[in-house]
């Protein structure tokens, strides 16, 4: 039998094979991985290499020390030719700051291939970027050094001259600065993640960026904020919006009307009035619920009829048992619900009884294909009430899994189960 050698393939071929070996978002200069191992194989791979402008299209990089990494990034770029670029860069020391001018003038030929762009160095660096000519960028993702953050007169205009720019990630900081410059293609934006520290940013972020479809707001609320935007403000396009952090959602979730919303993730306080919100349409929700009303909890619940996948995060035991309670009783109540994720607050382990007990009994449970009870304190055996339960609970033919754990270095009973329905 003859072996082909890969050696003797075309090199257009063997460019092909480099390129699925090649398969990450962002390369990183490790001489151990494509494609910098690719040249030092051989010297016709190696050549090969060289000549496959895709292997090189897309780099992380940390910038520092800047005498050894600028003539490494001079070097990259040079071998990607004309193809788009995917660049992830970043300064994480004050002291590279000065040589911000000199990567400038590095990047500045290849501007017309950045498709995506991650910076994070001196906001002055950052801006000029954001001045230059970008045909091709469709993502953006940024951050200023801290102690770097501009003005807002200093960060008009930015990016006026990417017409396919489509996603924006500034993280880190408060968005803010971005929001006192007018001169920003905000209308443009279908995808959005960023850092808004007050209400009243995220109402802003949500009235200037017209057309998203997909939005992450994190960061504390300011409890000082005040609120001039008096109207609902309507985004039918919104599909998923995830709002990060212990702040209450329902003061931002209470103004907006989302009719196309899918995916929601939120917190509601203490004194949070569930029944604002004006989204009914989602399919997959993911709250942490601090507010003692079990009632106002299951009235919104119940209003969400196309829900199919829920994670309640915070709640204390009568919260829990209302709700499994409701959903063995009220047939309304979630009618489509296939996956329960339930996160406790207490090591109580009369609840692992109590629960599973609802489970056996309640036929309303039928359509969940899956729910997992996450315990935050896991307890270190079972007691003979919950053995029992569960074996009841698998001569109903519910599968029941049990997740190891490890407390402080001890083995624990269960930190996850996973209750699949069958």
């Amino acid at each position: 039998m003859t072996v082909f050698s890969i050696h003797h393939l075309p090199p257009e071929v063997l460019g092909t094979v480099f390129e699925w070996c090649s398969v990450q978002l962002f390369h990183r200069p490790d001489p151990t991985v494509a494609p910098l191992l690719l040249t030092r194989i051989s010297r016709h791979w190696r050549n090969v290499a060289l000549s496959t402008p895709s292997l090189w299209s897309s780099l992380s990089l940390d910038l520092n020390p800047p005498n050894k990494r600028l003539p490494l990034l001079q070097t990259w770029l040079a071998r990607s030719a004309c193809i788009p670029l995917d660049l992830d860069l970043g300064y994480y020391d004050r002291a590279a700051d000065a040589q911000i001018d000199a990567l400038l003038e590095i990047l500045r030929p290849h501007a017309h291939q950045l498709r995506s762009l991650g910076i994070f160095f001196h906001s002055r660096g950052i801006i000029q970027i954001a001045r230059w000519s970008l045909p091709r960028l469709q993502c953006v993702d940024f951050g200023w050094v801290v102690g770097t953050e501009p003005t807002g007169a200093e960060v008009m205009p930015l990016f006026l001259n990417a017409p396919a720019l489509r996603e924006l990630h500034a993280n880190g900081d408060d968005i803010y600065p971005l929001l006192a410059a007018p001169l920003f293609p905000w209308a443009q934006l279908t995808s959005l993640e960023c850092t808004a520290y007050s209400v009243y940013a995220s109402l802003e972020v949500l009235r200037l960026a017209t057309s998203l479809e997909h939005c992450v707001l994190s960061g504390q609320r300011h409890l000082s904020t005040t609120l001039p935007i008096a109207e609902v403000l309507l985004r039918p396009n919104l599909r998923s919006l995830d709002m990060l952090g212990s702040w209450d959602g329902v003061e931002l979730l209470s103004r907006v009307s989302l009719p196309g919303l899918q995916e929601l993730q939120f917190t509601a306080g203490p004194d949070a009035q569930l029944t604002s919100i004006k989204c009914h349409s989602i399919r997959k929700l993911q709250l942490t619920f601090h507010g003692p009303d079990d009632a106002q909890l299951m009235q919104y619940l119940r209003s969400l009829t196309s829900l199919v996948d829920l994670q309640v995060n915070g709640l204390n035991k009568p919260l829990l048992l209302a709700l499994f309670s409701a959903l063995e009783t009220d047939e309304n109540l979630l009618p489509r619900l296939q996956t329960l994720y339930v996160e406790f607050n207490q090591s109580d382990r009369g609840l692992y009884p109590s629960i599973i007990k609802m489970l056996v009994r309640g036929k309303s449970f039928r359509p969940l294909k899956a729910a997992t009870f996450e315990f935050l304190f896991a307890v270190a055996t079972p007691g003979q009430r919950g053995q029992a339960a569960i074996a009841a609970l698998r001569e109903e033919g519910v599968d029941v899994r049990f997740l190891a754990a490890n407390v402080r270095g001890k083995s624990a009973w269960s930190k996850s189960i996973v209750l699949v329905s069958t």
